[in-house]
């Protein structure tokens, strides 16, 4: 007759997997487009950027508060535009997933007020051809 796995041998066992299993996550490369007045750092957990830069004087036309606009610049470059007031400081993004099956996670940072908006930009450079409109946007949730 087998003998149950103690429960402190099973806790071990679930601890030991999780630190194999945490070092095996792909660890993040940090990129930042430096504006004038304003930073967007952009971190890499997919593995295929090549670079990151600020775009000067975007255009506003259609874009809405909390919210952000990617389209192709170049067929590997997006273009990530949104919308913050005069003093904005800092926007993050993270960029995850495969290849094929991009998810971009944003967090603007405080809301404007539309009568103030100011228009942002970054352009990011991928090692490979990319669909701007196939990228997942996930804004960030409450704090």
């Amino acid at each position: 007759m087998r003998r149950k796995p103690s429960r402190t041998r099973r806790i071990l066992a679930l601890v030991a997997t999780t630190a194999v299993a945490g070092a095996c996550l792909p660890a993040g490369q940090r990129w930042e487009a430096v504006g004038p007045t304003w930073t967007a750092e952009v971190d890499d957990f997919s593995g295929t950027i090549d670079s990151v830069r600020a775009v000067p004087n975007p255009s506003p036309a259609g874009l809405a508060i909390d919210a952000i606009r990617v389209v192709n610049a170049t067929t590997t470059t997006v273009q990530i535009t949104w919308l913050g007031d005069p003093s904005f400081e800092t926007a993050w993004f993270d960029l995850r997933g495969t290849r094929g099956r991009l998810e971009l996670d944003f967090e603007l940072g405080t809301p404007c007020v539309a009568s103030d908006a100011v228009a942002y930009a970054v352009d990011v450079t991928l090692d490979q051809p990319v669909d701007a409109a196939a990228i997942s946007l996930v804004p960030a949730g409450p704090p």
